[in-house]
């Protein structure tokens, strides 16, 4: 399984181990590589600036992800799926773009390719998340990795805005 490094692709990631999926991720920002190495005990970490395909391959022994999650909302990361998918794989798109999605129709039948949307949660789903976060089976508390207090936040705000931050989520604190 593939995903991205935000706070719902970390989730994703998290859910997947659980369920007993080989994880591996896929990620801009270095230092959110680490993390995820560091805190998450992932079977895999592709940087998304260098040839994902090749490091696919690599890491899964040239079979390929046989599912992707895809919780970027990048319309050119969501359209690599396509090509990044072990044969009879299934893409599940999280995020919600306003754009259209285009793929390769020979591509995505020749891999057999499920592709699947995903946004709404059943009560049991929920559920599920309150009984992983109770038994510590994932780290809800990992993932918040920038606190500040109110007063701060015009000082420190710029600097989590950045896109090499490391911001996964952060937390503002109220006196």
């Amino acid at each position: 399984m593939g995903t991205r490094a935000g706070p719902i692709g970390i989730g994703a990631l998290q859910f997947a181990k659980v369920a007993g999926a080989k994880v591996i991720v896929s990620e801009l920002c270095e230092e959110k590589l680490h993390f995820c190495q560091r805190e998450l005990n992932l079977d895999g970490a592709v940087n998304a600036k260098g040839d994902i395909q090749a490091e696919l391959a690599h890491l899964t022994n040239n079979e390929f992800p046989s599912v992707i999650i895809d919780c970027t909302g990048n319309v050119k990361a969501m359209e690599s799926s396509f090509y990044n998918l072990a044969h009879g794989g299934t893409i599940v798109f999280v995020s919600i773009v306003k754009s259209d999605i285009q793929f390769n129709d020979p591509e995505f039948h020749k891999r057999e390719t499920t592709l699947m949307g995903s946004r709404n949660a059943t009560k049991d789903d929920f559920e599920q998340v309150v009984d992983c976060l109770k038994n510590g089976l994932v780290k809800g508390e990992a993932i918040v990795t920038h606190r500040a207090k109110f007063d701060d936040m015009v000082e420190v705000f710029p600097n989590w805005a950045k896109a090499d931050s490391g911001v996964i989520k952060a937390v503002v604190e109220f006196d």
